[in-house]
């Protein structure tokens, strides 16, 4: 890795639930390591995904002020 990810999310998405997976358009997924819930509706968002304190990354959904912390599991 090394700095930050900014892909698309593939087509509609409704938040995160818990546990939640997020196909990126690159081919990666990466999975919500929490139980924290956000409901939104957005059509292939743009999400940024950053590097946190050890080895953690989180991802952000842009025009939304959260973010959850997530690992890359593809």
């Amino acid at each position: 890795y090394g700095g930050w990810i900014t892909a698309d999310i593939v087509g509609p998405f409704k938040g995160w639930f818990g546990k939640t997976k997020f196909e990126l358009e690159n081919g990666q997924v990466w999975q919500q390591i929490e139980e924290d819930r956000y409901p939104m509706t957005a059509e292939s968002p743009v999400v940024t995904i950053k590097p946190g304190a050890f080895n953690s990354w989180r991802l952000h959904v842009e025009g939304y002020n959260r973010t959850t912390p997530v690992k890359r599991i593809r």
